[in-house]
């Protein structure tokens, strides 16, 4: 039994967007509360580059069965999708803009989450490293799809840890091999 890592393209991408996530989630925690609508639009990019690594995944990784990268081609363009709502939309108010983020966190943990559990050819403590992950961003985005009335700044800030914590779960899998694959 061998262990293969991904291909180093797909790694890359993983740490550059990983690095970016946390960064743009970061700088949420260091403006005034009042630029509300910033903190918004900063968080969108973050969400946007987690919907590409997943399509850069799907895309990437032939070893996958077809129905896992289909989930994360799937899951990708959702991201992006949303993520490109919030930065372009004038017309929502900042609670359905975090609202729509909260939901894109849940897609990503949802589909990280359902990597691990469907995935049959990869190393036990990675797929539990990938379930446990992807539950706890559900948990995050839950909480803040649920918890509204607890304010737009606690709100981001949740979001933000939870973008952050995506960043690091990229970060980590890009620099051991986002899949370890055992073959015979």
């Amino acid at each position: 039994m061998t262990e293969e890592r991904t291909s180093f393209v797909a790694r890359v991408f993983d740490v550059i967007f990983g690095v970016i996530s946390i960064g743009l989630a970061t700088t949420v925690f260091w403006l005034p509360q009042s630029y509300i609508t910033l903190m918004i639009i900063l968080l969108g990019p973050a969400v946007f580059f987690l919907g590409i690594s997943r399509i850069i995944y799907g895309y990437r990784e032939n070893r996958l069965p077809s129905r896992l990268r289909i989930l994360n081609f799937i899951c990708g363009f959702v991201l992006m999708i949303f993520s490109v709502l919030v930065m372009i939309s004038n017309y929502l108010g900042g609670i359905y803009w975090i609202l729509i983020l909260a939901i894109g966190l849940m897609v990503f943990g949802l589909n990280t989450l359902l990597t691990g559990q469907l995935s049959p050819v990869r190393a036990t403590w990675f797929r539990i490293m990938e379930i446990v992950d992807g539950a706890a961003l559900v948990v995050l985005g839950v909480v803040v799809a649920i918890f509204s009335q607890l304010g737009a700044i606690r709100l981001l800030y949740i979001l933000a840890i939870g973008i952050a914590y995506a960043g690091i779960y990229l970060i980590i899998v890009g620099i051991i091999g986002r899949q370890i694959f055992i073959t015979n």
